[in-house]
């Protein structure tokens, strides 16, 4: 099953090869992945598969390519549900949701994690065959976030870029996905100090990010490896418990000096 969401690339191919659409440039996927961090460390996870871009080509090849369309269709609807019914095993992992939206040509799969550590069982589930047994894609605490491995779009490519098959040989994948995007948008209940991947965006409430990376660009292929994000402490609370020491401790060197005032007035009066 897991074979089905990676080949239906090549039958979208076929249905470029025979539309009459001869620009690589005006055909291309968004993958986009969506995520709300809690700072108790739960969330919603939701990843889409777009053919918005690929809309124009689908038209032009409509058609010539109607069976190979409702195949691929198929292809990813199946992929997804198989995805989704075995992440509702997942202790940890609820609300998990298909969504197929034809006018829109999108295709998505949600879920609900109680903790980072059932969100990396199901990440873990998603990319079974392109990354090692035990990878932690996610990372939190208090004061930052990680995530890691995320160059499996790439990956996946390259795997079936060598699989022994005729159809998969006949064709370079690499440049057929090379303006393939990438689109991560995570926001957080922490307000964000800084991010470290140069292609995100904070936005103007500090609670979220965007990230758009063409996965085949060199230039951005290595931003990939993993996004590091820095979140802002709660500075305010820990000026006001300073405050407060401080308040206490004026207060006790006061009442200190005072009586020793008095201790020593008396001293004198004797």
């Amino acid at each position: 099953m897991q074979k089905k969401i990676n080949r239906l690339f090549i039958y979208i191919y076929l249905i470029f090869s025979f539309s009459g659409c001869n620009s690589p440039l005006n055909f291309g996927f968004d993958l986009y992945e969506f995520a709300h961090f809690r700072k108790n460390g739960s969330g919603k996870f939701e990843i889409v598969f777009s053919l918005d871009r690929a809309s124009r080509l689908i038209s032009l090849g409509k058609y010539m390519a109607q069976d190979h369309m409702e195949f691929v269709s198929l292809l990813i609807q199946d992929a997804f549900l198989a995805t989704g019914e075995s992440l509702g095993k997942i202790s940890g992992i609820s609300k998990v949701t298909n969504i197929h939206d034809e006018g829109m040509l999108h295709f998505k799969l949600t879920f609900e994690f109680k903790d980072i550590k059932a969100l990396n069982k199901a990440m873990r589930q998603i990319n079974i065959n392109v990354d090692p047994a035990g990878v932690e894609y996610f990372k939190m605490n208090e004061k930052a976030f990680v995530r890691t491995h995320t160059q499996g779009i790439a990956k996946l490519v390259e795997y079936y870029q060598g699989y022994d098959d005729s159809l998969t040989k006949s064709f370079d994948l690499s440049f057929f996905f090379r303006n393939m995007r990438y689109i991560i948008r995570y926001s957080f209940g922490h307000e964000i100090r800084k991010a470290t991947n140069p292609l995100a965006t904070i936005s103007k409430d500090q609670k979220s990010l965007t990230i758009i990376q063409r996965v085949f660009n060199e230039k951005e292929k290595d931003l990939l490896s993993n996004d590091k994000v820095f979140f802002k402490t709660d500075t305010s609370t820990n000026n006001s418990i300073a405050k407060d020491n401080t308040n206490t401790i004026n207060k006790f060197t006061k009442k200190t000096h005072e009586t020793r005032e008095s201790e020593s007035h008396k001293i004198k009066s004797k």
